[in-house]
């Protein structure tokens, strides 16, 4: 459990990083030289650009620690890869969905909402097999390494 927390408290914070980094490229490609931190649908729906932060700020540290500690479903060795991952995406999904309806990152229909998990799955396979095929490497380099040894 203190594992869980130690990876829910640091992805909390690669949360806020990754989401004030989207929303600085956001600004640089469509700001018009100016900060947008927040969309204007959440700007207008809290009132103000710092209530909108503070919101969008909470939400990207409950995103990125959900993604951070779910990872510990990775560590566990009695589960295959396969089960492990869709256990990942059962944890995540909901919980991204969730947020990037309430933030106003998707459109509010049931069209916006299909796109919005296509896409999300479309990234999710993207960034897993990039993961996969790294650890596959390396795992291939320390066998080799190992069978120089022997």
């Amino acid at each position: 459990m203190k594992t869980i927390f130690k990876r829910f408290v640091i992805g909390s914070f690669i949360g806020i990083s990754i989401s004030h980094l989207i929303s600085l490229i956001i600004s640089i490609i469509l700001g018009h030289e100016n900060y947008q931190g927040a969309s204007p649908q959440l700007i207008a729906s809290f009132g103000n650009e710092i209530n909108a932060m503070v919101v969008q700020t909470l939400a990207s540290m409950v995103l990125g620690g959900v993604f951070s500690a779910a990872s510990y479903v990775f560590d566990r060795t009695d589960y295959s890869i396969t089960k492990q991952t869709i256990i990942h995406f059962l944890i995540t999904t909901p919980v991204y969905l969730a947020i990037s309806y309430y933030l106003g990152w998707s459109s509010k229909s049931l069209k916006g909402f299909l796109l919005t998990l296509i896409i999300y799955t479309f990234i999710y396979i993207v960034i897993w097999l990039t993961v996969y095929l790294y650890w596959k490497q390396k795992v291939a380099k320390l066998n080799n390494d190992i069978k120089k040894y022997n």
